[in-house]
């Protein structure tokens, strides 16, 4: 063989320890960017948006002890463009009628919030009355878990 020139096995070799250089790095690139799993922020930030909403009595007003969870969760949605569905919920006091519109407001005072902190991804809400109890709506306690906002990201 000519001085100089490279043999097969040669260019062999070259080419596997270039490639296991390669995936070394990229798995030690991969391991070294600490990602949280995509599900685990997800639920994360849902269940704080769901824990920590809040409305003025009887009425759509969000409180404002509400705005970082749902900052958080309009984060979440820019960063992701995932759709999500917001659905409304009431207790059984009142008419249905009037809790239909509660639940229906509530679902979109949500939607309205999180459009004017840039959300772009597509958002619908509408509301449930009172049709979807999670509790009794005999005690005060099972009214206030039965009172909620779900979110469901698709």
């Amino acid at each position: 063989m000519a001085k100089g020139k490279i043999s097969t096995k040669g260019k062999v070799a070259i080419v596997v320890a270039i490639l296991l250089v390669g995936t070394m790095a990229y798995f030690i690139y991969k391991k070294s960017r600490k990602v949280e799993k995509p599900k685990a922020k997800e639920k994360e930030v849902l269940k704080k948006a769901f824990d920590n909403l809040t409305f003025e009595i009887n009425k759509s007003v969000i409180k404002s002890s509400s705005f970082d969870a749902l900052n958080d969760l309009a984060t979440y949605l820019i960063e992701t463009q995932k759709p999500l569905k917001i659905i409304g919920h009431t207790d059984s006091v009142g008419s249905e009628a009037s809790n239909w519109q509660l639940s229906t407001n509530r679902a979109n005072a949500v939607k309205k919030y999180l459009l004017d902190k840039g959300v772009i991804s597509k958002i619908s809400a509408l509301g449930k009355g009172e049709k979807r109890p999670i509790a009794t709506n005999d005690t005060a306690e099972g009214r206030s878990k039965n009172r909620r906002v779900e979110f469901i990201l698709e």
